[in-house]
């Protein structure tokens, strides 16, 4: 029997694009403040995403799910992926050898959802990475798709296509938007929405 699913990643160059996704196992899944072993993740980065946990199943139905009804399914959460690719030149991998690859995923590390004050329609994300202490990346800048909802609702129909749907709560991360080097503290801070840390020992 395989693994449960606890989330999913998917990303997309552009809202004109098809996405890609990948199943994240549940033990992959953690809650902020977790220290992990760091020789379970050499070469690995750290990214920090915007994600949403679902409140709910959003099981088959008549009509596609549109934005609206996803997004009354879901909470929006701060997250950090652990990037690691399996691997030595992704590049050169098939797309087909990278989804087997869950898409370079090897963890993420999830939020509170809080009170955010940031819309997910606002085009613009104001993000800090901190690494050890001192901050690595600070960017303000937009999700490739505009409102990153859009990949979980572009989700939630293929997957019931496909004999599946998202379930209760999975959580689904968007992609990367501020990269850098693992350090043994690693913190994101996402201005209006939270923030989320992972330590490795």
């Amino acid at each position: 029997m395989g693994d449960a699913i606890g989330g999913w990643k998917i990303g997309a160059g552009g809202p004109d694009e098809t996405p890609l996704y990948a199943p994240i196992p549940a033990q992959a899944i953690h809650a902020s403040g977790v220290t992990l072993s760091i020789a379970d993740f050499p070469s690995a980065l750290i990214e920090a995403e915007i994600a949403f946990r679902l409140r709910r199943d959003l099981p088959p139905r008549p009509e596609p799910y549109d934005a609206a009804m996803v997004a009354a399914a879901v909470e929006m959460l701060p997250a950090l992926e652990i990037y690691r690719s399996r691997f030595h030149d992704p590049n050169a991998a098939s797309q087909s050898e990278n989804l087997a690859d869950c898409l370079a995923n090897a963890g993420l590390v999830v939020g509170d959802p809080g009170s955010p004050t940031a819309s997910p329609a606002d085009p613009l994300w104001d993000i800090d990475l901190v690494i050890d202490g001192g901050i690595r990346e600070g960017r303000v800048l937009r999700h490739p798709v505009g409102d990153p909802r859009r990949l979980v609702v572009w989700l939630a129909n293929e997957l019931i296509a496909r004999g599946e749907m998202l379930r209760a709560g999975q959580v689904v991360t968007t992609g990367a938007l501020v990269l850098g080097p693992l350090g043994c503290d690693n913190r994101g801070e996402w201005r209006g929405i939270g923030a989320v840390s992972v330590r490795f020992g």
